[in-house]
This record gives structure tokens, C-alpha cells and sequence, in this order.
């Protein structure tokens, strides 16, 4: 008698592990940034800084997960501190059990402190809000059962009323699946 499985033959990264329900991840790492607020960042410029991610979801199957996600660069611009956020709604997919990417719509944060004077040292926020989109793609680096490093290629992609903001990163992310 000959059987034939005519399903996947390599089980997928949850099956493996009896992952059922929920993940958390954070991430560092570093990103590159530009946006045409500033005159000198304009034209393609680009300001490095520092990268940080913040994932939470479900699992959907066993090789999907639903989350939502927060990604946020910190860079320098003439000794002014920028902040480029994003919050959003990200869907994963793992086409194979140590490799994923994931993508989704987000709102976006661009925010600066400003400063009253040159002699002052009284600070303003100004912050704008935009649209965008998260996606990403990276490895899968099983440490144990439940625990993984995330190697992951970032880019994040968002509208303002007067300007649009783009970042490049790349993060290491350390997970949690129960």
C-alpha cells in the first residue's frame, strides 16, 4: 500500500514548536531616515539614527500571524532631536518555517523639539500626524521552543499634509511565542 501526503511535507515553523495563541517581540537596531521638512534633508538626503520596534499579536494558523506593530527612528538634524513613529496593523506570513515578512497599513508620527531661543533652554514639540505603511522581511532564528531572534529588514513609508518620510532599518528582535 503506497500513501501519498499531499500536504506540505516540511511542517511549518508553529506546528514545530506547539505554538498556539499569542507572540511579543522588541527590537533595536539602526535606521536611516528622510523626509522634506528640513531644507538640508531634502532631495534625498538621508539621517541615521536609532531604531526600535514593539510587536504584539496572534497566531492566525500555522503560518500566519496577526499583530500590531510600532516602529520609531531616532535621529539628530542640526542638533535638533526628530522622532519618525509608526503605529500599525501588521499581517505575517512565514512562506517557510525560519523566514517571514510581514506588511500593513500604520499612522505616522513626525515630531521635533523646537526651541524658543538661542539662549533659551525652554523646548516645544511640534508633531505632525500621516498615513503609511510598515513592511518588512527577515529571519526566523529559533533559540528554543518559545523564544527567537528576528534578523529583520524594516521599511516604513508615510504621508504628511506637506511632506512624506521614508525609513530604512535593520533590527534585531527578540520574540516570545506561547
Amino acid at each position: 500500500m503506497v500513501v501519498i501526503a499531499t500536504g506540505s511535507l516540511m511542517a511549518q515553523r508553529f506546528e514545530k514548536t506547539g505554538v498556539k495563541d499569542i507572540y511579543l517581540g522588541i527590537g533595536l537596531g539602526t535606521g536611516s531616515t528622510s523626509h522634506g521638512y528640513v531644507e538640508d534633508v531634502n532631495e534625498g538626503d538621508r539621517a541615521s539614527g536609532l531604531y526600535g520596534s514593539l510587536r504584539m499579536g496572534f497566531v492566525i494558523n500555522r503560518n500566519i500571524l496577526l499583530g500590531i506593530e510600532s516602529n520609531s527612528t531616532i535621529l539628530e538634524i542640526d542638533e535638533t532631536d526628530w522622532e519618525f513613529s509608526t503605529r500599525g496593523l501588521v499581517l505575517t506570513y512565514y512562506p517557510h518555517s525560519s523566514f517571514f515578512i510581514k506588511g500593513g497599513p500604520a499612522f505616522a508620527r513626525m515630531s521635533y523639539d523646537f526651541r524658543t531661543g538661542a539662549e533659551s533652554f525652554e523646548y516645544y514639540e511640534v508633531s505632525d500626524y500621516g498615513f503609511g505603511i510598515q513592511i518588512a522581511a527577515g529571519a526566523d532564528i529559533r533559540l528554543s521552543k518559545h523564544y527567537s531572534i528576528l534578523p529583520t529588514l524594516h521599511y516604513v513609508y508615510a504621508d504628511f499634509d506637506a511632506f512624506s518620510a521614508n525609513t530604512f532599518a535593520l533590527a534585531f528582535e527578540f520574540a516570545r511565542f506561547w
